[in-house]
């Protein structure tokens, strides 16, 4: 009987349950459709979250406390033939996974992004309405004083003088006078 199944490849486990025993994870499946054939022929390869893998052989149940309620899991499962019962040692397909939690839970980059986001405006607004409200904007920002009218009026007095000094030094000329222009000066050193 043994020889009709050595080149049978087995079905993956179906009927996969997954619950919560107090703080324990529960993991039940079915057998393989395989007609007499007792649990202790079946090896079962179980896979957790991608992070676990466990072998099992002789029972159709996993019990596992690694895992907290409010977590997501997700499991599948294969099998193959115990070495006791055919020397075909091929593993069977993975099942379909089985999930179990809420993924709401978990925090994507983009939550997290808006998280900071959000958090950081408050918490500008926080500070200039703080800084606002106990006028610390006006010690931290004072105002530009204006320069006072009596430094324009100093500027203007002196630019008038000014042009009154130098319209008197320029003598005016006359029409008779002639105009001359020096293109050439030599000192001429003075001797004793």
């Amino acid at each position: 009987m043994i020889f009709l199944y050595i080149q049978v490849i087995l079905d993956p486990p179906s009927n996969i349950t997954l619950t919560y025993r107090s703080d324990d994870l529960e993991i039940k499946w079915e057998k393989p459709e395989i007609q007499s054939e007792p649990d202790s022929c079946f090896m079962y390869n179980i896979n957790i979250n991608n992070k676990e893998e466990v072998n099992i052989s002789e029972k159709n149940i996993y019990i596992t406390p690694k895992y907290h309620q409010n977590e997501r899991i997700y499991v599948t499962i294969r099998v193959k033939w115990n070495e006791d019962c055919s020397k075909y040692q091929e593993w069977s397909a993975w099942s379909k996974p089985y999930i179990i939690g809420d993924d709401s839970t978990q925090l994507t980059p983009h939550h997290i992004l808006i998280v900071i986001g959000v958090g950081t405006a408050i918490i500008l607004i926080v500070i200039v309405l703080v800084c606002y409200r106990f006028r610390i904007w006006k010690k931290l920002f004072p105002q530009v004083p204006k320069p006072s009218m009596k430094l324009f009026e100093q500027v203007e007095e002196n630019q008038k003088a000014a042009q009154k000094m130098s319209a008197a030094e320029i003598p005016l000329m006359t029409k008779d006078e002639e105009e001359f222009t020096c293109s050439n000066v030599t000192e001429i050193p003075e001797t004793m």
